[in-house]
């Protein structure tokens, strides 16, 4: 089972930080990028954050770049301007993790191959560039 959860964060007039989940949806079927970038994008335009969207912050997947370059496109057909690649932040704690991961292997002298349960370690790609192939 697959999940899109979409969360707000902000600070307010008193300058608290304040967040909400946005959105829960279960995604059945293929995860490629402008899928899910519409689903984000209907959101947005539920909570009127259209114009407000400040950064996407996600794991260095492919699919979640895609999601970024093609809500950028989705944006733009409304003469809203919203840069992609300045806007859309690799989440840290995620690189950390894979960097572990990577290390204790190497550690333990076991292959990438050997870990063959742990996703997301064999790629640990930052600028993923054009090799998007769901636009």
């Amino acid at each position: 089972m697959s999940i899109l959860a979409i969360t707000a964060h902000w600070i307010d007039v008193k300058f608290y930080m304040q967040q909400q989940l946005l959105a829960f949806i279960h995604i059945e079927g293929s995860h490629i990028g402008n899928l899910l970038a519409f689903k984000v994008y209907q959101t947005l335009d539920v909570y009127n954050f259209k114009e407000k969207l400040f950064c996407i912050t996600a794991d260095n997947a492919l699919n979640n770049i895609s999601i970024a370059r093609q809500l950028s496109l989705l944006l733009a057909r409304e003469s809203i301007v919203w840069d992609n690649e300045a806007n859309y932040i690799p989440c840290f704690a995620h690189i950390v993790n894979l960097v572990v991961q990577k290390f204790l292997r190497t550690v333990r002298g076991r292959s990438d191959e050997d870990e063959g349960d742990m996703h997301d370690c064999n790629d640990f790609t930052l600028d993923a560039g054009d090799n998007d192939s769901d636009n």
